[in-house]
């Protein structure tokens, strides 16, 4: 693949990935606290946006590591490191992880679908680059017909 397409694959997915952090920072979870006894704890929705936060660090790391990476072994390690953090931003969110409030009217319920999508983006185009990672076959000639 091209440098300048490769490039640009690596940005939309850490674009997607700061996506995913900056919905999780800005809207995040519900803002209403639980009594337990005599404390009051945020909603687990709270905790599952932090944790889908910090992943979603990760996954900026690995998607501008894949966009700068020359060799075909770095490209894959960091474009897996990609989908991986967006699969885990994703997990985290839903009730495979910590999973949000059961309230169809809290926020955390609109925010969900947001770093499901930009997660959905990362992922595919971390799978995009893992599949076109060698620089090598980009300069091979074509086959004419």
């Amino acid at each position: 693949m091209k440098k300048n397409v490769w490039m640009v694959l690596g940005a939309i997915a850490a674009i997607a990935m700061i996506a995913v952090v900056a919905v999780s920072a800005l809207k995040g979870g519900c803002t209403e606290m639980l009594t337990c006894g005599e404390k009051q704890v945020p909603m687990k929705c709270h905790w599952a946006f932090i944790a889908a936060r910090t992943i979603g660090i990760g996954g900026i790391i690995m998607a501008v590591a894949a966009m700068i990476a020359k060799t075909k072994e770095g490209r894959i390690m960091a474009s897996l490191g990609t989908l991986v953090t967006a699969v885990l931003s994703a997990v985290m969110v839903s009730s495979l992880g910590i999973g949000i409030c059961m309230k169809p009217e809290m926020m955390c319920h609109q925010t969900a679908p947001l770093v499901y999508v930009a997660c959905a983006v990362a992922a595919i185009v971390a799978i995009v680059m893992i599949v076109k990672a060698d620089p090598a076959k980009a300069d091979e000639p074509k086959m004419q017909l």
